[in-house]
């Protein structure tokens, strides 16, 4: 039996078409598993749980207390001193058994902006240095001790150059020492921060 030229010549571009098909599928395969294990690999955001505190820099520290003592009806909760020094450097104004207001006795380090950073509460600060820093950000390794305060904690900044802090607190912290006191009935309101930030899904 004899079989046509062009029949054949035909089915030969298909299969030549069909292998080439195969290939190319193979190759794409093969490019997108590195990826999707990078993926895999690759450290999830970790939760920020809410706000901790705001830092602002102020001309006049017993006057800035004042404010917020007489006027707001917060209560200064504890202190740091300067180093080597009875001179306070930051007052802490409680809001809350989580939140706080720091109140630096020094010059702005941006002038006219009087705010020195924010800082966000994290219930994984290793997990959260580690993710901020496969996204580049400049962020040292390990928790470097505690924080005068007696927390973990770590600062970036932001393309602006403002500091943003994250902190996890610990049971022996300042903070948490100071639970359920130095919380007057004359507080205009006890949550003047967000308490909580809304958990975003991955």
């Amino acid at each position: 039996m004899n079989t046509h030229p062009k029949g054949s010549q035909m089915r030969l571009r298909s299969i030549t078409s069909l292998r080439n098909m195969v290939m190319f599928l193979t190759g794409l395969i093969l490019l997108a598993v590195p990826q999707l294990r990078a993926q895999d690999t690759a450290p999830k955001r970790p939760r920020i749980t809410g706000i901790s505190h705001v830092g602002y820099f102020v001309s006049d520290l017993p006057k800035a207390i004042a404010f917020w003592h007489d006027f707001l009806g917060f209560d200064e909760s504890y202190d740091l001193k300067k180093k080597n020094s009875d001179e306070v450097r930051i007052a802490f104004i409680k809001i809350n058994d989580h939140q706080h207001i720091e109140l630096f006795n020094e010059p702005p380090t941006a002038p006219p902006n009087f705010m020195s950073h924010l800082c966000f509460t994290v219930d994984d600060i290793e997990a959260m240095r580690t993710y901020l820093r496969s996204k580049g950000f400049d962020v040292k390794p390990g928790n470097g001790g505690k924080t005068r305060t007696g927390d973990y904690a770590f600062e970036i900044k932001d393309p602006d150059g403002m500091l943003v802090e994250f902190v996890q607190g610990l049971p022996t912290g300042m903070e948490a020492q100071a639970a359920g006191k130095f919380m007057p009935a004359t507080r205009i309101s006890d949550q003047p921060l967000p308490p909580r930030l809304p958990r975003r899904e991955q």
